[in-house]
């Protein structure tokens, strides 16, 4: 009787469906929706948009995915209309553009009142993206969506109150706007408001509080929150202390995309913190985080090839990391190629440019760079001599915490600015 029904089943599906391949019926799904598209069908305009944006049934194709966006957006599709302006902020199947970005996302604020459309807006206002930058219109374009339950915008807003940018600087307004938007479900509020209560701005200083909300943004999706939590169990603070729970922590974080949580167990492999200990696997780490836009981990890993830890070592490709590092706004890249430029190390040797690379970093307050110039000024290397220009270095070293600079000065605390 099973195998009488099995025959009825199998002959019922043939009937349906036919004898095609699911990707034959796929292309013939696709084949109805554009037919229902170029007919003025704006959901399927949509539907077959997203379709090429992933891949589903059809061969990816971001420029056929931002056609038919398009088509759905110019027939009124709000969700359309969001994908489209998403496709030309990042150049995914036409050519960049914030301007037509932000045309779209002044529609869906104006028009359609979508409060999305009004952050993102104002978010391209605050950062100049297309248009001139403008915090105050930025402002009022996240005090709209905020007020319109978007709570991404109220933590925007709160940011604006913690930098002052265009309203009277307020940790206190940041924190009750963080608040509303962590309560709502928004976890960078909550990201955001432990941050503040941590360092004691605009509240209580409180570590205890600050790691709860950092948990709850942790599990709420927040990666950053997973890293700061991490943190706080590597050190100890406010919980007990365990580098167990810490590289979990990281590892949760650098699995989701946070830099600074691939860099910090990283850190972890290479001290052997917790976890056996691997150049190896701290190079990868290092890397991930690396290119995804952390420079410090640049610098650990032109180090790590610099030594030749866990890599084949090459000074040449240590100094290309060092500037990648150093343009990265990280003044260790900074200091470590001048070293290399000082002393000709994989680069042709250039007291000039070793001098600018450690004029930059003393400026930003590395001492290494600032005693580096110091000594160069001393014995004369690169520059004419002069004990005087060495002094204000060593001055510049002191003042930053240098206890060896500041053993010229005896009456300095190292702790003490020399003007104070």
């Amino acid at each position: 009787m099973r195998f009488f029904n099995a025959i009825i089943y199998t002959t019922i599906i043939l009937v349906v469906f036919g004898c095609k391949s699911p990707k034959e019926r796929g292309l013939n799904l696709v084949e109805k929706l554009e037919k229902e598209c170029n007919s003025g069908e704006a959901y399927s305009c949509h539907t077959l948009a997203v379709k090429y944006e992933l891949g589903e049934g059809v061969e990816m194709s971001r420029a056929s995915a931002a056609k038919f966006y398009k088509m759905g957006c110019d027939l009124d599709h709000t969700k359309s209309c969001f994908g489209i302006a998403y496709m030309y902020e990042h150049g995914h199947g036409v050519e960049t553009s914030f301007k037509d970005a932000n045309r779209l996302y002044k529609h869906l604020c104006d028009a359609k009142n979508e409060p999305k459309g009004c952050n993102n807006l104002g978010f391209n206002y605050h950062q100049g993206r297309g248009v001139e930058q403008s915090f105050q219109t930025a402002n009022a374009l996240y005090k709209k969506a905020c007020d319109a339950g978007y709570m991404t915008s109220c933590k925007n807003l709160g940011d604006s109150y913690k930098n002052g940018e265009d309203v009277e600087q307020s940790y206190e307004r940041a924190n009750a706007l963080y608040r509303q938007a962590c309560d709502a479900g928004e976890m960078r509020g909550c990201e955001a408001l432990a941050i503040n209560i941590s360092a004691g701005l605009g509240a209580e200083e409180s570590v205890e509080r600050a790691n709860a909300l950092f948990e709850k943004a942790c599990r709420g999706g927040a990666p950053l929150s997973c890293h700061e939590l991490g943190v706080s169990y590597e050190l100890g603070t406010g919980v007990k202390q365990s580098y167990k729970d810490a590289n979990e922590l990281y590892k949760i974080a650098c699995d989701e995309g946070e830099p600074s949580g691939c860099e910090s167990l990283g850190d972890s492999y290479e001290l052997g913190q917790g976890i056996p200990q691997s150049h190896v696997r701290a190079n990868e780490l290092y890397e991930k985080a690396c290119d995804a836009g952390s420079a410090s981990s640049c610098d650990s890993l032109g180090l790590a090839y610099f030594r030749g830890e866990g890599v084949e070592k090459s000074v040449e490709r240590a100094n290309q990391l060092f500037r990648k590092a150093c343009e990265g706004g990280e003044m260790l890249g900074c200091y470590n190629l001048a070293m290399s430029y000082e002393k000709g190390t994989g680069v042709e040797q250039s007291y000039e440019r070793a001098l600018e690379l450690y004029n930059k970093a003393c400026d930003a307050e590395d001492v290494g760079s600032c005693e580096a110039l110091a000594f160069l000024y001393d014995h004369g290397e690169g520059v004419e001599q002069s004990s005087a220009i060495a002094d204000q270095f060593h001055r510049k070293a002191c003042d930053a915490g240098s206890e060896t600079s500041c053993e010229r000065f005896p009456h300095q605390d190292p702790e003490k600015p020399a003007d104070e």
